[in-house]
């Protein structure tokens, strides 16, 4: 089966971007062939693509999952539209207000991640992923079936950041963006 893993942004050592890169590793581990797809992606080891487009690999026994941690509409529209099975993992959405007076940008993608949450929760997914049961449960209250919820906690890297020395890991987090292809 092929895997599309989708995340607006992807930086190594971020809890995002790690949860992502593990949840590949798993994925291949079991045999599936699996793809990046990001808009932004810093200190990643590995192919990461551009996401327009990510539906046309997929065929309907395929799957996609969605990392959803702030809003992305135009990926959001495309989700809605894919015919592959489709996976909510849902990381919370910081509000907007944290990032008040520090960056416009930050704040205009998490109150975008903010509002479209009723609608990811009722869009449809096959199984939706919560980091928490906080997070399962805020769905849950945003409109999602109670039965397509269920918790799996990030995948840490904790292995990875434990073996590897200090420099390496802040390297690795400043270096330049992966190739988008």
């Amino acid at each position: 089966m092929k895997v599309a893993l989708l995340a607006p942004s992807l930086t190594a050592f971020d809890a995002v971007g790690t949860d992502v890169l593990e949840m590949a590793q798993v994925l291949r581990a079991a045999g599936h062939e699996v793809r990046l797809y990001a808009d932004h992606a810093v200190g990643i080891a590995e192919s990461v693509h551009a996401p327009n487009g990510f539906d046309r690999w997929l065929s309907p026994r395929d799957l996609v999952i969605y990392h959803y941690s702030i809003g992305w509409p135009r990926i959001e529209e495309m989700l809605a539209r894919c015919r592959a099975r489709r996976v909510l993992r849902y990381h919370n959405i910081t509000p907007a207000e944290f990032f008040f007076g520090w960056s416009r940008d930050h704040a205009r993608t998490c109150a975008a991640g903010r509002a479209s949450l009723p609608r990811m929760a009722t869009m449809g997914f096959e199984l939706a992923l919560a980091c928490s049961a906080y997070n399962r449960d805020e769905l849950i209250a945003h409109g999602l079936p109670a039965d397509r919820g269920a918790v799996l906690p990030l995948f840490t890297g904790s292995k990875r950041c434990r073996t590897s020395p200090p420099t390496a890991i802040s390297s690795t987090a400043t270096a330049t963006p992966a190739g988008i292809s």
